[in-house]
């Protein structure tokens, strides 16, 4: 058979299909690396938003502690006279005009008028006692929540500092002496949690029983009040994350973008590369070449 020479157009088809062909696999390369990065951004992105639903967690738990010791700040300020003003117009030692008509609001069908006042001393000092329990419940509470690792990043914060302050009873009765007529600590816990011994307590013991309350209360809203830069740093990290994961979401959809392209850009090459190839396949039979 007789060959003849390539001819300008089959050059031309040649070089053009190279062309292509380089295209095709530059574009495949380039989506192989979008995917990669996309591969690196999804896993950034799905790691951000567990931390981001982590720390939404934390400061839902923070903040619900938060309200239930402004609810118990609330309720025991608000009547923390309540039980003193009582066991003052109680006081058969100490009378007044009030005395006999405010006694004579407890008599009983009996004439009794012991067991009211016994009530009324016993549910004074277990309201003492509650507090104190319910204000454990509360730190035990912030305890736990203090144990996310993102607490341990602030480093104008320690937990372990933080919840001294709350099992140091003594030390807290220890530096505010002059409030107490007992001055033994031990003694008077004592007196506070032993059962049934409220109705021989002096007025002077519940006026004393009063501060060491308002005491108790002072220190949960002193220390707690330190936690509001605490509640601001955590809500100004969770804003950082959502800035973060709102980038990385752009990142994302701008480089699926591109890859979506360079697909496109590749299945057209391929294309071109095959049609050009037709082209010289056709030129060289026709021109007998092959």
């Amino acid at each position: 058979m007789r060959r003849g020479k390539l001819n300008k157009i089959s050059y031309i088809a040649i070089i053009i299909s190279a062309f292509f062909t380089i295209l095709a696999y530059v574009s495949d390369q380039l989506v192989i690396n979008y995917e990669n990065k996309m591969r690196i951004l999804n896993l950034e992105y799905q790691n951000l938003s567990t931390e981001i639903k982590s720390l939404e967690k934390t400061i839902s738990t923070f903040d619900n502690v938060g309200f239930k010791k402004d609810a118990l700040l609330y309720s025991e300020i608000k009547q923390k006279n309540f039980f003193l003003k009582n066991l003052l117009l109680l006081d058969k030692e100490n009378k007044t005009v009030y005395t006999d008509e405010y006694l004579n609001m407890f008599v009983g069908e009996d004439g009794d008028q012991e067991w009211a006042i016994k009530n009324i001393k016993a549910r004074a000092i277990n309201s003492v006692r509650y507090m104190i329990w319910d204000i454990d419940e509360i730190v035990e509470d912030y305890r736990i929540v203090f144990n996310n690792p993102i607490f341990e990043e602030i480093i104008s914060f320690s937990k372990v500092n933080f919840l001294k302050k709350f099992y140091s009873y003594e030390k807290l009765y220890n530096y505010n002496l002059d409030k107490f007529i007992n001055k033994d600590f031990k003694n008077f816990e004592e007196i506070l949690f032993t059962k049934n011994i409220s109705s021989t307590l002096e007025l002077t013991d519940w006026f004393s029983i009063r501060n060491y309350k308002l005491l108790i209360l002072e220190n949960l809203y002193k220390e707690t009040e330190k936690l509001v830069s605490i509640n601001d740093h955590l809500s100004k990290l969770l804003e950082d994350k959502e800035t973060q994961l709102n980038v990385n979401f752009i990142k994302i959809k701008t480089k699926n973008k591109y890859k979506n392209y360079f697909i496109l850009t590749g299945i057209i090459s391929q294309i071109l590369t095959l049609f050009f190839l037709l082209l010289l396949f056709r030129n060289l039979i026709k021109q007998k070449v092959i």
